[in-house]
């Protein structure tokens, strides 16, 4: 069953970061007007993570570990691929250089962090963020406990607690990302309860998870806003707590969005305009507004990002992973209804 308010909910998280990356740049000392409401755009993130959680979960509801990759991976890289791509010229047509040859190929397998080597867009860090989760997601299919929900989430977030508190165990963070587990947590949750009804199980975990992202959500405005207010702090997290409103919402039924075609268009979106509009957008405004005003820089940015990501999703996500995702999962539900020890006879040929 697909939840067309994601799709919604997707596409306005996209956009508020595109806005705060575009409009809030407090060393110009422009845009203020505006700047004051697109500042809190960063929150985006947060929310993808929760509707991450959510979709995960679906996804990997009766699927095998390796169709749950196969899936992850149409869905993640080709568009990333583009997009790392697209990023890495822009900022060489424009800067001359800030790219390396070994920076840019790190960057294509999404594990530079672990290599040591820094992101070419400073967004992609959500997206490393995102790929520990479906590492887990998988090991946990592969263990075959990922029907244990109660379990599992009642642990990690007992870890996540305790990395809060002690910052131990040190090294959830190359598993996990700590500061953003209860956010993926809280979006499964949301998923189980829509799917199994009221269980006060779940609930309590909900509310240790609310907390937990509260707490966090006032930490990390220090690193996202500009001199962050104790005002800026509170809007910050009433806006994190709608998100989590607006998700009971849908839990309860009440947040129905019927089905149409621009809704899929808008969440496709979501992800090439993500992807691209980071480094290549903000060097591309400031090349613009050295010959028109940057409000209008601003607005010719936001165009083109838009227009490069509907290529992006119609030439490259439906034309070739789309395609790719269906032929991977029918060889896997092939091979998987063949007997184990032709599989193994298979393997050993191979």
């Amino acid at each position: 069953m697909r939840f067309y308010a994601l799709d919604v909910m997707r596409f306005g998280a996209a956009l508020a970061v595109v806005l705060y990356h575009f409009t809030y740049r407090p060393e110009t000392g422009q845009l203020t007007a505006i700047s004051g409401m697109t500042k809190f755009g960063y929150l985006g993130v947060p929310l993808f993570f929760i509707i991450s959680g959510f979709v995960i979960c679906a996804s990997a509801q009766n699927r095998s570990p390796l169709g749950f990759a196969v899936s992850r991976f149409a869905r993640l890289f080709p568009a990333y691929w583009v997009g790392v791509s697209i990023t890495a010229i822009t900022v060489l047509a424009i800067d001359g250089g800030g790219v390396t040859l070994t920076q840019y190929l790190a960057n294509l397998t999404m594990l530079n962090d672990y290599l040591g080597i820094q992101n070419i867009d400073e967004v992609y860090w959500t997206l490393h963020a995102e790929i520990k989760f479906y590492a887990c997601v998988f090991l946990l299919l592969v263990s075959g406990v990922f029907h244990r929900y109660k379990t599992w989430l009642t642990i990690w977030l007992g870890l996540v607690l305790a990395h809060m508190l002690f910052m131990q165990p040190f090294f959830l963070g190359w598993f996990i990302s700590p500061s953003y587990s209860a956010l993926f947590i809280s979006g499964i949750v949301f998923f189980l309860l829509r799917k199994d009804g009221w269980d006060w199980h779940y609930v309590f975990i909900l509310a240790i998870a609310l907390g937990v992202a509260s707490m966090n959500t006032i930490v990390q405005a220090e690193a996202f806003l500009h001199e962050a207010s104790a005002a800026d702090k509170t809007v910050a997290m009433l806006l994190v707590w709608s998100f989590y409103g607006i998700f009971a919402l849908l839990v309860m039924g009440r947040l129905e969005v019927r089905h149409r075609r621009s809704l899929l268009i808008l969440g496709g979106l979501t992800y090439p305009m993500y992807l691209i509009h980071g480094r290549a957008g903000k060097a591309f405004i400031d090349e613009a507004q050295t010959l028109m005003p940057e409000y209008m820089a601003i607005i010719l940015a936001v165009v083109l990002v838009a227009g490069i990501s509907v290529l992006i999703h119609f030439l490259v996500e439906r034309r070739y992973a789309t395609p790719l995702k269906k032929a991977l999962l029918t060889a896997i539900a092939k091979l998987e209804r063949l007997p184990k020890s032709v599989r193994a006879i298979q393997f050993v040929r191979r």
